[in-house]
């Protein structure tokens, strides 16, 4: 055992050397033995503790562990996202990431990747994908937005051999005005025929039927992709919500989401407000960011076309209903001829 010496002021060097390594040794011991804890605040102000790193290893890379993937040291905090927002096209997708940017404990990609349903990239192996993810902390969540990975089949078998404990987020709103404004959209860009030509046809027999195979129609059958993701991921893993809820009533939609990631309820009602001029609704201080703001729509249907077109989705939004439990049907299909914004 050590012992310091009377007269402390005539230390030789080496006994310095020796206390100071010796120093050095206690305190790596102590620091063993101490449990390397991350402290979170459940909502109201409760206390959690849970060793870090907390992050799942996803697929085959060992899932249930409590160890971080890496592939090299330099990217020790980029890691496959813990959740993914999948879809719908024209369903909020934007209105929600921008939100979730300003949560501090959510971190995002500067754009959108695209791994899962694009060939080309998902090509470029899983080493490219987590290289594109941001840097996060361990007490931070990684989430990433891919509005087309819902409707498309090969993206959902791709995401769960890679990830299959990945939380799925999804975002749906009324299908006739997701198909509307789909085609407004695309019609900014390229050629696009009528409305009404582009997604109804008509029978020998002088009946006209909805295009089920046309693609912003496809993109609003819900049922049909939503049980392609049933098949992979439990319902504890999926979480959907309203696009129109959170235009009108943002808190509603981002406190469910935020529960749903386990993260902190930093962005509440008292932090929205609604701004008279524009008509949005705006996150306002001690959070400034983005306004949430409806897109108009003024696309008149002619009165057949629209009955067909209720007629038809209202068969599949039960269905999309009894598969998934949402009660969104009394907020859809309720789009009036030639009103905007009455969904």
């Amino acid at each position: 055992m050590f012992r310091f010496p009377r007269n402390f002021r005539r230390i030789t060097l080496s006994q310095f050397y020796t206390y100071l390594i010796f120093g050095a040794l206690l305190l790596l011991a102590l620091y063993a033995v101490i449990p390397n804890r991350s402290r979170t605040f459940a909502p109201g102000g409760q206390e959690r503790t849970h060793l870090r790193p907390s992050a799942e290893r996803h697929g085959s890379f060992v899932a249930g562990n409590d160890t971080v993937w890496m592939s090299k040291i330099s990217d020790a905090f980029r890691r496959l996202p813990d959740a993914l927002i999948v879809g719908v096209k024209e369903g909020g997708t934007r209105e929600l990431i921008a939100l979730l940017k300003m949560h501090s404990e959510i971190v995002t990609p500067s754009e959108e990747l695209n791994f899962f349903d694009d060939d080309e990239n998902y090509s470029r192996g899983i080493d490219w994908y987590r290289s594109q993810m941001p840097l996060v902390r361990m007490d931070q969540v990684a989430v990433e937005e891919a509005p087309l990975y819902f409707s498309s089949e090969k993206a959902v078998e791709r995401i769960y051999s890679v990830m299959p404990k990945v939380k799925i987020i999804l975002i749906v709103q009324d299908p006739i005005k997701r198909l509307i404004l789909d085609y407004e959209n695309q019609k900014l860009v390229r050629i696009m025929p009528a409305l009404e030509e582009a997604i109804t046809y008509q029978t020998k027999d002088g009946l006209i039927l909805v295009k089920s195979d046309e693609p912003i129609v496809r993109l609003s059958q819900y049922d049909d992709d939503f049980l392609k993701f049933t098949r992979y991921f439990s319902a504890d893993r999926i979480l959907i919500l309203s696009g129109d809820r959170l235009m009108h009533k943002p808190w509603l939609e981002m406190e469910r989401v935020q529960t749903f990631l386990g993260v902190g309820l930093e962005i509440r009602q008292e932090h929205f407000v609604y701004d008279k001029d524009s008509g949005d609704v705006c996150l306002r201080s001690p959070l400034t960011g983005p306004c949430i703001r409806e897109q108009s729509v003024k696309k008149n249907i002619r009165q057949d076309i629209h009955g067909l077109l209720k007629e038809y989705f209202s068969v599949r939004v039960r269905r999309f209903q009894l598969l998934s439990g949402v009660d969104f049907f009394d907020e859809w299909l309720r789009f009036e001829q030639g009103s905007e914004n009455k969904i």
